[in-house]
């Protein structure tokens, strides 16, 4: 998982959410500091979509809560 803004995106990470609370929320881009969406990998996006909401960056430092998407 990382949290990106639109102008940030990832190769790896393709598939994207919002974080509880987006725009105005504590999830800030990693590269710069604007609000940021999470991005998830396959396996993530797989959870996702299965109904977990709560994602945690590698490093295990922190998680972050996702919207529930209305469409899946």
């Amino acid at each position: 998982m990382l949290v990106r803004c639109e102008d940030h995106p990832s190769k790896q990470y393709v598939h994207n959410a919002e974080p509880v609370g987006y725009p105005d929320t504590a999830a800030i881009c990693g590269r710069c500091d604007k609000p940021g969406k999470v991005l998830l990998n396959e396996r993530e996006w797989k959870r996702y979509q299965a109904g977990n909401t709560v994602f945690g960056f590698n490093s295990a430092i922190m998680k972050v809560k996702i919207k529930r998407a209305t469409s899946l």
